[in-house]
């Protein structure tokens, strides 16, 4: 996985997965495809004006499912 893959799947419009507090941070989980139709779950945070990604890896089956769902491709 690639920042770059991270990018494309924010950019790609991805299905809002929540907001959680991480010991007093908020946390965005947004699950989106990347240009070659990889499915991937990226954690993000505000840094001032900046989105900085926490982390991003390929979606498990939950998560596949919920982004299916929320699409209405299943």
């Amino acid at each position: 996985m690639t920042p770059d893959e991270a990018e494309q799947a924010l950019l790609n419009d991805p299905v809002d997965g929540g907001v959680p507090d991480h010991e007093g941070e908020v946390r965005y989980v947004e699950v989106g495809v990347t240009d070659a139709m990889r499915l991937l779950v990226v954690i993000t945070t505000d840094r001032g004006e900046l989105i900085r990604v926490v982390t991003a890896f390929s979606a498990p089956s939950q998560y596949r499912d919920f982004y299916l769902r929320e699409k209405g491709l299943q």
